[in-house]
């Protein structure tokens, strides 16, 4: 008998009973193993097969009626915890949550079969409402039908399991601890793969404070609550202005989504695994704007941030056919009234309570005698009017900032540094020194050439004394022609000599002035890219660069379409650079916020670009306190006109289907009407109308989904500030 076979032989009962307890407590450590070899012994006559199946429900239900427990009393936390320790985030609770919701207690007989769903569906059981006795008498056949599968798959396979024991014991050591070492492994390998997933889900958030702000701004944003239809019976609450799209309907509803708007998923699973799914997967299809909501539904709640109600549509129909009777049909609705599968397990006795409702309203609608038809009351929408204002125009484009003059300073002379004479980027002024060479070879390259020239002036005044001598004495015929001519000529060549021996001169000097590395212009020198010590040279690369950034030179491109409306505006170069002198250029920085001092446009590329299709444009910002620097990305704004008298409406007034926008529009009968327009550029925000709105109209800004066409509603006035920087582009 092996190792193993003695100690379960041994502490029988006790293992089992731990094994399964750990099991379905949430702990990722099988109990199968145990319970097949328990059913193994059985087949030897070493172990009491009705005392391992009582032993294994017993632990069932204990671990179950303490999930139970805290299911019942604390909800949504446990659900969360839950999904915050298993090894599949997020998935185990929603699975779980879809099967019980369609199959019911009926679920729970198979749930310990599958891995991570026994551990979720009896707090999910606590929450919905069902009765502890329903449950557990449910929840123990379910055990019992786990526990006996396994014990008697053990018994009939005993023959097989001994033979892998035996294999087992043959391998030496431990089994025990191999057994342990295995388990240890695949914990490892499932938090691995937990943790790889989160990597990958891994994106940018945004937080609800944020995502309220831009709400109460005005600004259009896409709001998808992903929770399960589950999910919402349970917490039949939406943020205000969402739109429940579950999961498994985002692939055929995506054509719905606007692609011009942000959108923002939300779901209460912790992480945000689900939501952060669903954002990658719409990136992917080509909707860029998209971020998951940090912490989900639960962070809005916290904060106490507006809710709205959620009715499904089959429990909107009956409530609405409810508030159209007599009164006395509304005891019926304080009823739990269930709207699932025959055995939904929201609410205990749901098959009979739906029965019961079902023939109490048949039978009351078609025998009372009909009243007065009691409407609902008209919806609540905010509304804003259609107003006129001055709006400037702007035209924006990426831009990225460099000096006005950029010297690149290298040596001009070979040798090593021996100094650095200025402080990266510091402001220098022309003539700073920069870098100092070694000047001794230079030195005493001067003192040479100065001495060859020395040289060169003694011989050429010997020879000009020789051409002086001899001139009378070739008259007299005292020397020959010949003597003379030789005498002139070597006097020439001594003044010739004497030229060049000045040039090393100046040379030499030259080189020992290049010694010292000045800054040609005003302006701040960059990181060296030379250290001292270092040999560096002509051929040796930049040492460093000076700038001047004060003014500051933006280059941005415009496209070629862009210059052909312009050059149709303003037909003569004259007039084009007046325009363009009269131009506002703005710089917005990375930040959002506005540079203080406006530019100018400075020059423009002198052809479009053949592989870019745009003209380069350059502009000038004054930098007095060297705020900008050189490699800045920005945004260049150019305020190119002033429309006067332009309707507005904010953007989330503005719905968009397939490419057309439209508006609902509210007439002085308090009746809604569905208004197409055409619309034009943004300003703050807020959205400049073309065609088809007037001033004074009231359009519906909160409230769009409530409405349709033709229908009475109820008005207040949008609480958030509507004409918010009219007209600054921000």
């Amino acid at each position: 008998m092996s190792q193993a076979s003695e100690f379960l032989v041994k502490h029988g009962l006790p293992l089992v009973f731990g094994a399964v307890f750990v099991e379905q407590m949430g702990l990722p450590l099988p109990a199968l193993p145990w319970l097949l070899a328990a059913g193994a012994l059985c087949a030897t006559g070493q172990f009491n097969l009705a005392l391992g199946l009582l032993v294994t429900v017993l632990a069932c239900l204990l671990a179950d009626a303490f999930w139970f427990y805290l299911g019942r009393h604390r909800g949504g936390q446990v659900l969360g915890l839950l999904c915050r320790i298993s090894l599949e985030p997020d998935s185990c609770v929603r699975r779980t949550q879809n099967m019980f919701t369609r199959y019911g207690l009926r679920g729970v007989l198979v749930a310990k079969f599958v891995p991570g769903l026994s551990t979720v569906i009896p707090p999910l059981a606590g929450m919905t409402g069902i009765s502890a006795g329903r449950f557990l008498l449910v929840d123990g056949l379910g055990s019992l039908l786990y526990g006996g599968c396994f014990i008697f798959l053990g018994y009939f396979f005993s023959n097989q399991i001994q033979q892998i024991t035996a294999a087992l014991a043959s391998i030496g050591g431990n089994t025990l601890s191999l057994i342990i070492g295995a388990v240890v492994l695949y914990i490892g390998y499932k938090y691995w793969q937990r943790h790889r997933l989160l990597r990958e889900l891994r994106m940018g958030r945004i937080t609800v404070d944020e995502l309220r702000r831009k709400q109460e701004a005005g600004e259009e944003v896409v709001l998808l609550d992903l929770r399960s239809s589950a999910d919402l019976a349970l917490d039949p609450s939406l943020i205000r202005g969402a739109r429940h799209l579950a999961m498994d309907q985002i692939d055929s509803h995506q054509h719905t989504l606007p692609r011009d708007r942000e959108i923002i998923v939300y779901c209460s699973c912790p992480n945000e695994v689900s939501s952060a799914r669903v954002a990658l997967m719409l990136q992917r299809r080509g909707f860029t704007r998209v971020r998951p909501l940090l912490g989900g539904i639960d962070a809005w709640r916290e904060q106490k941030y507006p809710m709205e109600a959620w009715l499904s549509d089959v429990a909107t129909t009956v409530k609405t056919v409810l508030e159209n009777r007599e009164p006395p049909v509304a005891n019926l609705t304080s009823a739990p009234l269930s709207l699932g599968s025959e055995d939904h397990p929201a609410k205990s006795g749901s098959a009979e309570i739906k029965v019961l409702l079902a023939a109490a309203a048949v039978l009351w609608v078609a025998g009372c005698k009909p009243k007065a038809h009691l409407p609902p009351p008209p919806p609540l929408v905010e509304v804003v009017p259609v107003t006129q204002a001055d709006v400037p125009i702007y035209h924006e484009w990426i831009g990225v900032l460099d000096g006005l003059v950029n010297a690149t300073i290298r040596a001009q002379v070979t040798g090593y540094l021996v100094t650095q004479d200025y402080h990266e980027g510091n402001p220098i002024k022309k003539g700073d020194l920069l870098f100092q060479i070694d000047p001794r070879p230079f030195k005493a390259a001067l003192d040479q050439a100065k001495g060859l020239l020395a040289q060169a002036e003694a011989k050429s005044g010997k020879t000009e004394l020789d051409v002086r001598r001899y001139r009378p004495l070739v008259k007299d015929k005292a020397i020959s022609q010949e003597e003379y001519d030789d005498a002139v000529q070597a006097d020439l060549e001594a003044k010739a000599a004497v030229v060049s021996a000045k040039a090393e001169v100046e040379q030499a000097q030259l080189n020992l002035e290049f010694t010292r590395i000045t800054s040609p212009i005003d302006g701040i020198a960059s990181i060296a890219k030379a250290q001292i010590g270092d040999l560096v040279g002509p051929a040796s690369g930049e040492l460093t660069t000076v700038s001047t950034i004060n003014p500051i030179k933006v280059y941005y491109r415009i496209t070629e379409q862009a210059y052909i409306n312009f050059t149709k505006l303003f037909s003569t170069e004259t007039d084009r650079i007046e325009r363009l002198k009269q131009l506002e250029i703005e710089l917005v920085l990375t930040d959002g916020t506005v540079y203080p001092l406006k530019g100018q446009i400075y020059a423009a590329g002198r052809q479009i670009g053949p592989t870019t299709g745009a003209l380069r444009v350059e502009a000038l910002f004054p930098n007095p306190g060297n705020a900008l620097r050189p490699g800045e990305f920005a945004r260049v704004r150019v305020k190119f006109d002033l429309r006067h008298d332009t309707p507005l409406v904010p953007q989330r007034a503005v719905s968009e289907l397939q490419g057309s926008y439209q508006v609902v529009v509210v007439d002085a009968d308090n009746k809604v009407h569905i208004q197409p327009v055409r619309v034009g550029d943004k300003s703050g925000n807020l959205w400049i109308i073309e065609e088809g709105l007037h001033p004074g109209q009231r359009v519906v800004v909160e409230g769009i989904q409530k409405v349709r066409e033709g229908m009475l509603v109820n008005t207040t006035n949008f609480t958030a500030e509507f004409a918010s920087k009219v007209g600054t582009g921000n």
